[in-house]
């Protein structure tokens, strides 16, 4: 996983952690306002990401590969809360 693929599978993690209400306890990730961007947890390993990831993209309604052929359009974390609400309804 490069670094630009983790920083996106952070944020897509984040934000379903958020759109799901998973309790604080049990999240992988969190908020750091002074840099104003998500991290992960101090040991949590990629597979642990990759598998909440798998999580969200079926949530999305997508493959890991089509997510990653949009990641220009998953910059921004609101992105992938728009489209992660659209996916819900």
């Amino acid at each position: 996983m490069t670094i630009q693929e983790k920083i996106l599978f952070t944020d897509l993690a984040a934000t379903y952690e958020e759109q799901f209400a998973v309790p604080e306890s049990q999240r992988l990730t969190y908020y750091f306002g002074d840099y104003g961007q998500d991290f992960l947890r101090p040991g949590v390993t990629d597979e642990q990401l990759r598998s909440l990831c798998q999580e969200a993209l079926a949530a999305l309604g997508l493959t890991e590969e089509e997510f990653l052929a949009r990641s220009d359009e998953f910059t921004y974390r609101k992105n992938i809360e728009m489209a992660m609400i659209g996916g819900m309804i």
